[in-house]
């Protein structure tokens, strides 16, 4: 975790000088709030799905997933300029790409094995009401 942590923080640095880079070409004015969520779903048979989405002023901006860039309605000319752009850069599509496909599935397969028994793990539900203090732990 600690790993992925350090890997996510160096691209999240990389990713924010690139933006302040291009931000001229995509006419928009500081401040300007940048909001994105990236992760991995398990599916049934243990196929797993990737995601990364990206708002721009709080509106969807583009979606990157089963390996193509999606610019978002919300997003207009800018969000499809921002996929044609990305996918050129060869060096950042392969670092979107390997984080989508391998890397988070692989974490969520690894997290998944290692709480196997846990989530397998049958157990009687407790409850009690009571409309006074707590009895205890």
């Amino acid at each position: 975790m600690i790993e992925l942590e350090d890997l996510f923080r160096a691209y999240f640095i990389g990713f924010t000088q690139k933006v302040q880079d291009y931000v001229s070409k995509f006419q928009v004015e500081y401040p300007y709030v940048i909001q994105g969520i990236t992760g991995c779903e398990l599916h049934s048979g243990k196929s797993v799905g990737s995601f990364l989405r990206g708002a721009l002023g709080g509106l969807d901006f583009v979606s990157i997933k089963n390996h193509s860039c999606a610019p978002e309605p919300e997003g207009g000319s800018r969000a499809q300029h921002f996929c044609a752009l990305v996918t050129q850069y060869q060096g950042l599509w392969g670092i979107i790409e390997t984080l989508l496909s391998e890397t988070c599935p692989r974490f969520l397969l690894g997290v998944l094995d290692a709480g196997k028994d846990e989530l397998q793990r049958q157990v009687k539900p407790e409850a009690w009401l009571s409309s006074g203090p707590s009895p205890g732990p």
